[in-house]
């Protein structure tokens, strides 16, 4: 089947306006695709039109998701909670409104992933140091906005830790790996 229309999105939730437009719902579930290896982005993309189209009920739509790139794909459940997971979302980003958070996509999601998998906060913040730190090719600590926030510092603290799980738990409990 084909797609069905784009969900108009204009939706207030704790003083902020949302709008816009989702497109690619499919009876089967909203679907997102790029060329190009997946990212962190992609994922929390994703994952915040799901609960929006949950909130704003899309009709037609059935509540999954499914994110296709080329090196993985990853499908997610109907979601739950979603009013109060947008309401948690918003209130981070009003966080980074007033000053730099210690998230950071790839090293936030190495952390969050090596919890869920081992749930041992050593071995999680050893793959995220990996992510920061590597030796191969740009890192994710080698980015200058990052350093202009953050200096010599070690970023990856208690903040940190708190903002992964908080933020990218959630979506990789729901998150399903088909590849």
């Amino acid at each position: 089947k084909g797609p069905i229309e784009p969900f108009e999105v204009d939706l207030t939730l704790d003083g902020v306006r949302l709008q816009g437009r989702i497109g690619n719902i499919y009876p089967d579930g909203l679907m997102f695709y790029r060329y190009a290896n997946m990212r962190p982005q992609d994922r929390l993309t994703l994952w915040i039109h799901l609960h929006i189209l949950n909130i704003g009920g899309a009709k037609g739509h059935s509540g999954k998701g499914i994110l296709i790139c080329k090196d993985k794909v990853c499908s997610y459940a109907p979601v739950e909670k979603s009013e109060d997971t947008l309401k948690a979302l918003l209130a981070v980003y009003r966080q980074g409104l007033i000053k730099p958070l210690h998230f950071f996509p790839r090293t936030s999601f190495a952390f969050a992933e090596a919890m869920e998998k081992h749930g041992d906060e050593g071995k999680a913040l050893a793959a995220a140091h990996r992510t920061w730190d590597s030796d191969f090719g740009a890192s994710e600590g080698d980015d200058p906005y990052f350093h202009i926030c953050f200096g010599k510092l070690d970023p990856l603290d208690e903040e940190f830790r708190e903002l992964a799980v908080e933020i990218l738990g959630p979506i990789l409990k729901c998150e399903v790996k088909a590849t």
